[in-house]
């Protein structure tokens, strides 16, 4: 990838959803800065792609758009109906210290938070989702 990264201005970098968000989040979080309760991220917060002001300085001068991707974190409005969606973990690519917690976190999150009682652990990476494998 080239330093200016013109090479992320060919491609597409919003995530795709799967349709209207009809659900409210159960996490109850707020919508007020500053009040010490963790805020739900808004839909139109993005984050940018570069890291340095001279290769921002360079798009702004340039015209081009500076490359960005969604942020990431909780929405007050979800896809799927809390409680009735089942959940499956995957990893791939070998060793990682710390997945053991990042693992528990997930099964924790989508078990007393979003009531999802269905977890399923995907063996094998990838091929675990195989049928032949």
């Amino acid at each position: 990838m080239s330093d200016n990264y013109d090479d992320l201005l060919k491609f597409d970098l919003n995530i795709k959803n799967l349709g209207k968000c009809n659900y409210d989040s159960p996490l109850n979080l707020s919508e007020i800065i500053g009040d010490n309760v963790v805020n739900y991220i808004n839909e139109n917060e993005r984050v940018f792609v570069i890291n340095t002001k001279d290769q921002f300085d360079t798009y702004i001068k340039s015209g081009k758009n500076v490359p960005t991707f969604e942020k990431a974190g909780p929405r007050k409005r979800i896809f799927f109906k809390s409680g009735s969606t089942v959940s499956a973990i995957v990893t791939c690519g070998g060793l990682c210290p710390g997945l053991n917690a990042v693992i528990r976190a997930l099964v924790l999150m989508n078990y007393y938070r979003y009531n999802n009682k269905i977890i399923y652990g995907i063996k094998h990476g990838y091929q675990g989702f195989i049928d032949k494998y």
